[in-house]
């Protein structure tokens, strides 16, 4: 990948995030509305962790009513986030890391902008490989 790139050269504006008050069924539906496997879960102050389709459908298939449980209580905590600055590389090694496909993008202030996910990167990352492909042939 390009060294200059940075997330906010692709990061997505719809925020895949929710709230940690908020319920397991309203996750999942947001997660079925964005089309994602993983929410960036926020308080007030910031990303405190994330929360995961596999998670919430383990408990819904056990019988539980997401309704009635907390994302708080269902979530990975960790810092599942990246600056809109960061360079593309470093957000990728990021995301191996912390075993996770999407991170929330945070502006210089340190709100909830946007989030990235892996396919964007990797897509860019394809891109560049072609691009150099091409102009090698």
């Amino acid at each position: 990948m390009q060294n200059d790139q940075r997330v906010q050269d692709v990061m997505e504006g719809e925020k895949a995030i929710v709230t940690w008050s908020d319920t397991a069924d309203a996750a999942l539906g947001r997660m079925r509305g964005l089309g994602c496997d993983r929410l960036a879960v926020i308080d007030p102050y910031g990303v405190i962790g994330i929360c995961e389709r596999s998670v919430l459908m383990a408990y819904q298939q056990r019988g539980s009513w997401l309704g009635s449980i907390s994302v708080a209580d269902l979530m990975r905590r960790g810092p599942f986030w990246c600056r809109e600055d960061d360079p593309l590389s470093k957000v990728l090694l990021s995301m191996e890391r912390l075993k996770t496909d999407i991170l929330a993008v945070l502006d210089k202030r340190g709100r909830v902008v946007g989030t990235v996910s892996r396919q964007q990167l990797e897509a860019v990352r394809n891109a560049q490989e072609h691009a150099q492909t091409d102009a090698r042939h």
